[in-house]
């Protein structure tokens, strides 16, 4: 009964350890995704490949349901070695509206050039792929 009782108490205690990680961005600023005049605000990198397509299509479909979402387009591409400001901007963007879509950013092969997608991921310590879901209806 003694090992039970510590089992649990181990358990309890590697569980808190785990969702306080995780939820270390959300705990930084809960206030959720930013709704102006009923309109919410979301951050779009479309990133390159099908990303260009995808995006429009994306925003496509948001037009026709009448979703009330007002995209912020950030036209980041890991092509061009000049998109540190646009990267800054973009980080800027989706700490302010909480709330982002972003496609997958191109990583060329050289000396000293850094992937814009692990530069993201550190800068806004996210390590997992949660994704946390709210109906607007």
């Amino acid at each position: 009964m003694f090992r039970s009782l510590a089992r649990q108490s181990a358990i309890k205690q590697v569980a808190a350890r785990l969702s306080a990680r995780s939820m270390s961005t959300v705990v930084e600023d809960s206030v959720g995704p930013k709704c102006y005049g009923g309109t919410y605000t979301v951050t779009l990198i479309p990133g390159d490949g099908i990303g260009q397509e995808t995006a429009a299509s994306v925003k496509a479909v948001f037009d026709a349901a009448k979703v009330p979402v007002e995209f912020e387009q950030y036209d980041l591409s890991g092509f061009t070695p000049e998109n540190d400001k646009l990267m800054q901007e973009a980080l800027a963007s989706l700490r302010r509206n909480k709330v982002g879509l972003k496609g997958i950013l191109y990583t060329p092969i050289r000396l000293g050039h850094s992937s814009f997608n692990v530069a993201m991921r550190k800068e806004l310590d996210i390590y997992a792929a949660v994704a946390h879901c709210k109906n607007m209806a």
